[in-house]
């Protein structure tokens, strides 16, 4: 049975994390069923410290990973994103030992547009933005709209600087 775009689409997802993390020089661990039961697709573990103000030289991020191709509502600072409550609440939890965050990558909305290759280079189009919602209130909508700001890209200096500050013991809550 062929893989649906959905599938594709989440492949490509994993691909792009597993290529900032080992730019990075971050492990990052795909999580298994029981993990994904609880909203955890894939794991990044640090093991010195990537910069000269980490505090911790060795701690996990956990990962929801979210990939879309439709447009989104974008008001120029954040992108929303419509997501099932029963994630929004494992996201937003403070009781957790590892933090966690969501990852939605946004792909071109036409699908051979996903990725491009020729001898000189492999190009994967879009990006990723990461949200903590750590400390989000409740809500009552089965498919709450979660704002994902755009200045929080998933690239090398952006998860260098996300994870100095999990590093530090810092608390990244939600921003409504």
């Amino acid at each position: 049975m062929a893989m649906t775009e959905a599938d594709i689409q989440c492949e490509l997802a994993y691909a792009y994390l597993h290529a900032v993390a080992g730019r990075l020089g971050v492990e990052c661990q795909i999580a298994g069923r029981i993990s994904d039961n609880h909203a955890i697709d894939a794991t990044l573990k640090t093991h010195s410290k990537l910069a000269p103000d980490y505090v911790l030289s060795s701690f996990p991020l956990d990962v929801q990973l979210k990939s879309c191709s439709r447009v989104l509502t974008d008001d120029g600072q954040r992108l929303s994103y419509p997501l099932p409550r029963g994630q929004y609440d494992k996201l937003r939890a403070t009781d957790r030992g590892a933090p966690i965050v969501l990852i939605l990558f946004i792909l071109p909305q036409v699908a051979d547009e996903w990725v491009t290759l020729d001898e000189g280079s492999l190009v994967s189009r879009k990006c990723a933005y990461w949200v903590s919602l750590y400390g989000a209130g409740p809500v009552t909508a089965d498919t709450p709209t979660v704002y994902v700001p755009k200045a929080n890209l998933v690239s090398i200096d952006g998860m260098r600087t996300l994870l100095g500050r999990f590093s530090r013991r810092e608390e990244v809550r939600y921003v409504n």
